[in-house]
């Protein structure tokens, strides 16, 4: 070999010398240290239902010590330790899993990376009963309350901050969000994958977005991540109009006086960039149980904007335009318009519209609209609470129409089997026939409704399919003013079929209709059915 080959071997392996010690051994060491961390925090947090005074401030000193250049048997040892010393509170033997691990806790037989001493430990809590009746937990809410959790301002979250943000995200769902065995991401593997992510974040927007993506793996509807902090900088403008986007375009469905655009405008680019490829970029971020919903719940980030002038491409009457748009401070709360909450029309068709039913305005209505030959229930987006009371005038029978699990307070990953009815009848009880219009809008609360109605001898679901988003939510707070929600209850129709990430189907499904291009256009072609109906003559 020659002094030029030698020096070359010599150069290569001195390099690869640098690299271990100082790049991806030191990388995944880190890493394996944080991911121990993530998963026996959780379990023992978990475990021990809150006895821990502070279980954040436990992390974050977990979290710190990761950064020692220490071996990973010491730093497992030093962790093994705290968990011995945390569990020991834990009391009362429970066979709710007969035998088998919960999928949370699969993890607990992995010894390459807990060690056959912490994981033999382990092993046994995994069927054992936390204290039954605790306080700390809400009323049908599964997420045990984190007292004194740690607070930080946005603007000072650093990156031990941002960690213990992944880490408690990923052990409350690892643990409540009701769906995760029917989810296609291992949620297991994902974790030293989003630490690694986290571990080189640089600013609060990353870590904002980091947690989106995390959410996004979810595929829920109901996965949602709020921050003060991104609404006031990110998404400080929106769109002074409504507009419902589709897979590569989107169609001005109602204005504002203020807005340069008319309804019916078809717009193709925002800001330069083909609707199609923004449609692409949110893909990684939104956590959408359907396409449908996805398309839906993309006008809250696509149209908005933390500049106050948005360049569009649109199509108005067959000619093309671009324009800048003036955009406006988004809008907290739009006002509700009385007359488009219910009304009877000339042809003793009636309407309600459950997104701006309120309880008020029950009874009055019940009076204006009894005598309609046809009833057209609006149930696009979301409904307000109004089942209890509607249920007795317009279902026909007092039967089961969902069956669901809650999370079991009682026992770390198991569930409890329940039901729900609709209320009994009442004499003055409507008796003509009811379209209930539902579409890709129509999402938790409006399905679980829409479930209700289903069971009903004269109701016609119409439209097109909901969201497949549905169970009951429970909510947590992360460090940096940050607020998540999650599903922790799982519903299922009578007959055991899934709603979600599938949603209802129709009776009576216009997805296929051409004609039929906006969600409005759906009461339209309502009403053309309700006169069809009005004016069948049967032999």
């Amino acid at each position: 070999m020659t002094l030029n080959a030698r020096f070359k071997v010599f150069l290569a392996a001195f390099l690869f010398l640098i690299i271990v010690r100082h790049g991806y051994c030191t990388d995944t060491l880190q890493i394996k240290k944080l991911e121990l961390t993530a998963k026996v925090w959780g379990f023992v947090v978990f475990k021990t239902e809150q006895r821990i005074s502070n279980p954040d401030k436990e992390l974050l000193k977990f979290i710190r010590f990761t950064d020692k250049k220490e071996s990973y048997e010491i730093y497992r040892h030093r962790l093994y330790q705290w968990a011995r010393r945390r569990l020991s509170v834990t009391k009362n033997n429970c066979n709710c899993n007969e035998g088998i691990l919960p999928p949370s806790m699969l993890w607990v037989s992995d010894t390459l990376l807990l060690g056959n001493d912490l994981s033999k430990y382990l092993t046994p809590f995994t069927h054992i009963c936390s204290t039954k009746g605790c306080p700390q937990y809400y009323f049908k809410k599964a997420i045990p309350v984190f007292y004194q959790e740690i607070k930080s301002n946005p603007n000072k979250t650093n990156r031990h901050y941002m960690l213990l943000g992944a880490i408690k995200y990923w052990n409350i769902t690892n643990y409540f969000y009701s769906y995760l065995t029917d989810c296609a991401t291992d949620w297991n593997k994902e974790l030293s994958e989003f630490l690694y992510r986290f571990d080189t974040l640089q600013s609060y927007k990353g870590y904002y977005m980091a947690l989106l993506q995390f959410s996004q793996k979810l595929h829920d509807g109901h996965a949602r991540i709020y921050s003060t902090w991104a609404a006031d900088h990110l998404f400080t403008y929106e769109i002074p109009c409504e507009v419902e986007v589709y897979d590569n375009l989107a169609i001005v469905t109602k204005i504002d006086s203020s807005s340069s655009l008319q309804k019916n405008d078809i717009i193709t680019s925002v800001n330069h960039q083909p609707i199609q490829k923004c449609i692409s970029h949110w893909e990684k971020y939104l956590s959408s149980s359907t396409h449908g919903w996805f398309l839906h719940t993309m006008r809250n980030y696509l149209f908005t904007s933390n500049d106050s002038i948005m360049n569009l491409d649109i199509v108005r009457n067959g000619m093309s335009l671009n324009m800048d748009i003036l955009l406006v401070k988004r809008r907290k709360n739009k006002k509700i318009e009385t007359d488009n909450v219910y009304n009877m029309n000339r042809d003793s068709i009636g309407y309600i519209h459950l997104e701006n039913l309120q309880l008020y305005h029950i009874a009055q209505m019940k009076q204006q609209l009894q005598s309609a030959k046809v009833l057209i229930v609006d149930a696009r987006e979301y409904p307000n609470s109004t089942l209890e009371a509607l249920s007795p005038w317009l279902i026909d029978e007092h039967k089961v129409f969902a069956y669901h699990s809650t999370y079991n307070t009682s026992c770390l990953g198991s569930y409890l089997k329940d039901s729900s009815i609709t209320a009994t009848n009442k004499p003055d009880r409507y008796r003509g026939t009811i379209l209930f219009v539902i579409d890709r809008s129509t999402i938790s609360q409006g399905e679980f409704m829409s479930m209700a109605f289903l069971q009903s001898t004269n109701v016609i679901l119409m439209g097109r399919s909901t969201a497949g988003a549905i169970g009951v939510t429970s909510q947590f707070n992360l460090p940096g003013d940050i607020t998540c929600r999650i599903t922790t209850s799982r519903i299922s129709l009578p007959d055991g079929s899934a709603v979600q990430q599938q949603g209802i189907s129709p009776n009576v499904n216009l997805s296929e209709n051409k004609e039929i291009v906006t969600s409005d256009d759906l009461i339209v072609y309502a009403y053309e059915y309700a006169h069809r109906i009005i004016n069948f003559r049967p032999k």
